[in-house]
């Protein structure tokens, strides 16, 4: 014979089963994140850098890319709401950001910040930025 006790608790047991497979099912790549440890990526904002954030020198290359990353990811951030772009215009916006930096005379940079313009591009703002173009980045 079944009491309400043991149904009750067989009811509770498969709800908590339940309801914590399900949250594995939605939530899995944060949970595993904080079991990792890691901090989940932070959202590229399209705000405009502070004068104080620009790339500090460090030992080796003497250039610190990430400030200059993020600000090319906020300006296509901001191109791709301002649809249509030409692939003229989106370079245009990346050399003025460029031209706030140290000089990038470390070919690895170059190529890294053209590789991410044109994927940057592609995705985004649905234009293909021709290799023609993007040289002018660097003029």
């Amino acid at each position: 014979m079944i009491t309400w006790s043991t149904y009750l608790s067989a009811v509770s047991i498969f709800l908590v089963v339940y309801y914590a497979l399900v949250l594995l099912l939605f939530f899995r790549k944060e949970i595993f994140n904080k079991m990792k440890m890691t901090p989940a990526r932070a959202v590229v904002t399209s705000s405009p850098l502070q004068a104080s954030e620009v790339a500090a020198p460090v030992e080796g290359n003497g250039f610190q890319p990430m400030p200059l990353l993020d600000e090319v990811h906020a300006y296509m951030n901001q191109a791709a709401l301002d649809l249509p772009k030409e692939q003229e215009e989106i370079v245009a916006g990346v050399k003025s950001i460029l031209q706030k930096y140290p000089p990038l005379v470390d070919p690895f940079f170059r190529l890294s910040i053209n590789d991410l313009v044109v994927s940057l591009a592609e995705s985004k703002c649905h234009v293909e930025v021709s290799p023609d173009v993007l040289g002018r980045l660097w003029r």
